[in-house]
């Protein structure tokens, strides 16, 4: 009978990594689906972003699942913490120069509906992880703070 004690108190850790891997790895694929929608909006909106006060609404049609709004790592669990970055809002994807380094979604502190703001808003989760969503329509899990600061957060209007 020890003998399980002693394994099952090296294995519960193991569990909840694994576990915490899993639900990060869902927050990537969740970022990715809410930036591939907004791609397919911007495609019948003259290649502009949703509004950032109503992207939830605008994106869903496009996503066509509710579940991918719930970020599966925040806290409280099943609170939605996805939001937009405010200067994506209603921007046209032709004035995105680096469209790989542009962030257009991220995992929030801000749990509201629709949520958006900028850079401060940015979660950082399990200490030095991030997660974030680009112009481009890629998401990537960023580690440490050098990652982060090579993010375009501006988007400079041109006319055309």
């Amino acid at each position: 009978m020890p003998c399980i004690a002693i394994f099952a108190a090296v294995l519960f850790p193991v569990f909840a990594q694994a576990r915490f891997a899993a639900k990060l790895t869902m927050s990537l694929s969740n970022t990715k689906q809410i930036g591939l929608g907004q791609l397919m909006y911007a495609a019948d909106h003259d290649e502009r972003f949703c509004p950032a006060e109503t992207w939830e609404d605008k994106v869903l049609p496009y996503a066509k699942n509710a579940s991918l709004l719930v970020d599966p790592t925040s806290e409280p669990a099943g609170r939605s913490a996805y939001a937009m970055n405010d200067a994506a809002s209603l921007a046209k994807q032709v004035w995105i120069n680096d469209q790989d380094r542009t962030v257009l979604m991220f995992a929030s502190t801000d749990p509201g509906p629709s949520a958006h703001g900028g850079a401060s808003l940015l979660r950082v989760i399990t200490g030095d992880q991030a997660i974030v969503g680009f112009a481009d329509g890629s998401a990537k899990k960023l580690r440490g703070a050098a990652s982060r600061e090579s993010l375009i957060w501006e988007i400079t209007r041109k006319d055309n």
